[in-house]
């Protein structure tokens, strides 16, 4: 009954199978590329550093993307990611994830999918998969390949049910071993237990464990020598039969302040194997801390800039992407030639304020109230005047002093959670990235 769908029509990015010149493989707790340790003698020995590029294989079926961005065109886009593949991996960036649904684009209703209803792949949406995975693999890079995402549902492609979800799993995963490509780990599902993923059909079994167990164990018996995992919500907690089922450890860091980074490290950790953020929208010297915080403990970090990589229109310029961060990473990873690091004082990039709970997909019951609890990093208690709580864009309350929480209750529906950080003369100091939250 797990049976896969065959590939759809189409071709599939080339004729014969790839030659991989770079072999991704684990060791352990430590990853390794053609045998060999990663970032030999580096203060990033045997971890994975890396940036998420959902969208360098992004389309949009429904033309919104071609009519507020007149002009866009898939192919012409994964060409310019591909063009700046040399100078990531000169920074030291070891892994890129792609997704076959992509990511927030900026706007809602985007029809990005590499399948059909039915799990099928997409030929034209896979060959420009083929052509990053193989140009990383000239470049020694490897890619983190995402399978399913939350918000890719109720349009045509939608994957229609179950058996659905396992034919699109297991076909992307036979296309990996059948073109050859050995540079290429694959990601269940993006951020799992995502609230998202309950407009989906059979929806609540994605969300779950169980689910997610049979997905990795139907890819499992479908490509034996492929690397898999899945991610959950940041809390770097999974079940024992999760944790025992996938091969490495996927955790993200956004909406997760500095000071919780060790903890949800070491909670990933207990189960012996790699674990790797691939998910940190952190900017500047707050991404920087991050990622030297996230190498101290063990764990590969990775640099999520939505507006730059992620939102349309997406803008790939190497270390210009965000110099502090890619000078970071350059000098973590061993690389002598790092990017010299701004020397203007902490800017207001620094700063930074993050939703700790609740995460990102959470589910509320009708009127259960709702409490909004923030962290905040680079901002000096008397810097602040007040922060404002949002809702959708509207205020649903503010407070002048600590703690900086509030409680509400919500009518049912799906809202963006905001806080914005003011001084007291009501300028803007610094604005959090926005939780989606759903009130059943």
């Amino acid at each position: 009954s797990l049976a896969d769908e065959p590939l759809g029509s189409g071709k599939s990015g080339a004729s014969s199978p790839w030659v991989s010149r770079t072999r991704i493989g684990i060791d352990g707790n430590r990853w390794l590329i053609n045998d060999a340790t990663t970032y030999p003698s580096a203060p990033a020995e045997g971890l994975l550093l890396n940036v998420r590029m959902v969208n360098a294989v992004f389309e949009d079926a429904s033309g919104q993307a071609t009519r507020m961005f007149e002009g866009f065109d898939p192919d012409e886009n994964t060409t310019r990611f591909i063009e700046r593949i040399p100078e990531y991996a000169s920074l030291g960036v070891l892994a890129f994830t792609i997704s076959l649904q992509g990511g927030s684009v900026g706007f809602e209703g985007a029809i990005n999918s590499a399948y059909e209803a039915d799990g099928s792949l997409r030929g034209e949406y896979m060959a420009r998969v083929a052509r990053v995975i193989e140009a990383c693999d000239r470049d020694g890079v490897t890619v983190i390949l995402s399978c399913l995402y939350q918000r890719q549902h109720s349009h045509p492609r939608a994957l229609r049910d179950r058996q659905a979800i396992f034919s699109a799993v297991g076909n992307a995963a036979r296309w990996i071993v059948d073109r050859g490509y050995q540079n290429v780990i694959l990601e269940v599902s993006n951020e799992y237990a995502h609230g998202g993923f309950n407009h989906w059909n059979d929806g609540a079994w994605l969300r779950s464990d169980a689910g997610q167990v049979e997905l990795i164990e139907h890819v499992k018996r479908v490509a034996p020598r492929l690397l898999v995992s899945t991610s959950g919500m940041g809390t770097g907690r999974f079940s024992d039969a999760l944790g025992n089922a996938f091969d490495f450890v996927i955790i993200h860091f956004n909406n997760t302040s500095l000071e919780e980074i060790p903890t949800r490290i070491s909670e990933a950790r207990r189960f012996g194997k790699p674990v790797i953020c691939n998910e940190d929208d952190k900017l500047d010297e707050s991404a920087a801390a991050a990622l030297r915080l996230a190498v101290q403990h063990g764990a590969g970090w990775g640099f999520m800039h939505s507006v730059k990589n992620q939102h349309l229109p997406f803008e790939f310029d190497g270390s210009q992407d965000d110099p502090r961060v890619y000078a970071t990473l350059s000098e973590l990873s061993g690389n002598a030639n790092a990017t010299p690091p701004r020397t203007a004082k902490q800017s207001s990039m620094g700063r930074l304020v993050v939703i700790t709970s609740p995460s990102d997909g959470h589910l509320f019951r009708s009127r259960q109230p709702v409490a909004i609890k923030v962290s905040l990093s680079g901002i000096p208690a008397n810097e602040i005047g007040s922060i404002a709580f949002l809702a959708n864009g509207i205020s649903i309350g503010e407070r002048r002093r600590s703690p900086w929480q509030l409680t509400r209750r919500l009518d049912s529906g799906n809202y963006d959670l905001e806080v914005v950080v003011r001084d007291p003369s009501g300028v803007e100091l610094a604005r959090s990235k926005l939780v989606d939250v759903e009130v059943e």
